[in-house]
């Protein structure tokens, strides 16, 4: 699918502009599938686990009169995830230990507003489920716009 390779050469472009960053997963609110991935590592079995914790913790917020803008899970091997809830997306993130956690969770932030952006922008621009690659064009003028 052309949408899907373009938003993961968007994700892999971000993912190691972004030191210790190892892993990047957007994943839609509406229905918690998973989007787009990219992964440095051999590591994507574990993607729709972190895509399916990233979409409980929105459906949590839901519950509540009080929304969540960004989580950070620190594993016993010292690994982090972060998820960060756009307006229609939401970016998880797994860093290495040694991730600079503050300025990691900034520029994830303005990236998954960017990415938010663009998403909303192609939906409004694509009526037709079938036009991936007019999506496709979109992703990849972001990803190009960023480098």
């Amino acid at each position: 699918m052309a949408v899907r390779d373009a938003l993961e050469n968007v994700l892999k472009t971000y993912m190691y502009k972004i030191a210790g960053i190892n892993q990047m997963i957007v994943t839609s609110k509406k229905s918690g599938d998973v989007i787009a991935a990219s992964a440095k590592f051999a590591r994507k079995e574990n993607i729709d686990n972190v895509a399916a914790l990233s979409s409980m913790l929105y459906q949590l917020t839901q519950a509540t009169d009080k929304s969540l803008d960004s989580s950070l899970f620190e594993f016993a091997t010292g690994e982090k995830l972060f998820t960060i809830m756009g307006g229609e997306v939401i970016l998880s993130a797994v860093s290495d230990p040694s991730v600079q956690i503050g300025i990691s969770r900034m520029y994830l932030k303005k990236f998954t507003d960017s990415i938010d952006k663009v998403y909303k922008k192609a939906q409004d621009l694509v009526q037709d489920d079938n036009k991936d690659n007019e999506l496709a064009d979109i992703f990849r003028t972001l990803s190009q716009s960023k480098e």
